[in-house]
């Protein structure tokens, strides 16, 4: 899903869509692919015990939406050299890059004790 909404992104930096329908077409693709925001916190959650999983789950969006503000300011400092398109695009590899990496090197909790002790 990650991969779909960056197929998404990209079209919209790349001025791939052309007519209006497109467009629709384009942040249609996104959306569906932003589906993977709730297993983001689903996995995310995971890693927790199950004393402190509820807690987590609604943390770690608060956390991500705090690191708009960082994302923006690296935005307005890209701006400034390689304009709008290219420091979009700077911001979106940092952070979907970020995204690929976190879900690869997860740990697995199948079959793992979660009734953990913090």
């Amino acid at each position: 899903m990650i991969f779909f909404t960056i197929i998404g992104v990209a079209g919209l930096l790349l001025g791939a869509a052309s007519t209006e329908n497109e467009y629709y077409f384009i942040c249609t693709c996104i959306g569906i692919g932003s589906g993977f925001w709730a297993m983001f916190i689903t996995i995310a959650a995971e890693q927790f015990g199950t004393n402190i999983r509820s807690t987590a789950a609604t943390t770690i969006p608060n956390m991500v939406r705090g690191l708009v503000p960082v994302m923006l300011l690296g935005f307005d400092f890209f701006k400034a050299d390689y304009g709008v398109i290219t420091a979009a695009t700077i911001i979106a590899v940092i952070v979907f890059g970020s995204s690929i990496y976190a879900t690869i090197t997860i740990d697995e909790t199948h079959n793992r004790d979660m009734d953990f002790v913090e």
